[in-house]
């Protein structure tokens, strides 16, 4: 490997740190100076959002009262899929239930239309294998 591959390497971890340490820390200006000036935010079902100040202004528009909404609604969701799952079948009910509440949250979040809502719980469904939920061991 050459050394401007290693620089470029080092640099893309770089950005990748900051974009995501921004993110957990609800740094919406720092994340979005990590997009280039003109940069894209894809989000699927929705328009693109061009430019830092886009990217800043979809992303702020959640606030204290909104990602408390977000959280009550995915930890509601995670509780009644995990109440109407009433037969032990030996799954992680934590990890087996839990993504359709994350689902929920964070379509909570992202304003999402209730097709767009179905698709995320779907996403959901086809994730619980790679959670180890039917982990138990068959006779």
């Amino acid at each position: 490997m050459e050394m401007w591959e290693l620089a470029a390497r080092d640099q893309i971890r770089d950005t990748l740190a900051r974009y995501n340490w921004s993110g957990d820390a609800g740094r919406l200006d720092g994340l979005a100076e990590t997009f280039c000036t003109h940069g894209v935010l894809e989000i699927r079902g929705f328009a693109p959002l061009r430019g830092r100040s886009e990217i800043v202004a979809f992303l702020g528009g959640v606030t204290g009262k909104g990602l408390l909404l977000a959280v009550a609604l995915g930890l509601d969701v995670s509780c009644r899929v995990a109440l109407a799952s009433t037969t032990d079948r030996g799954w992680h009910r934590t990890a087996a239930m839990g993504v359709f509440g994350a689902a929920a949250a964070a379509g909570e979040l992202l304003r999402l239309m209730p097709e767009q809502m179905l698709a995320a719980s779907a996403s959901a469904t086809a994730t619980r294998p790679a959670t180890g939920n039917a982990s138990w061991t068959a006779p």
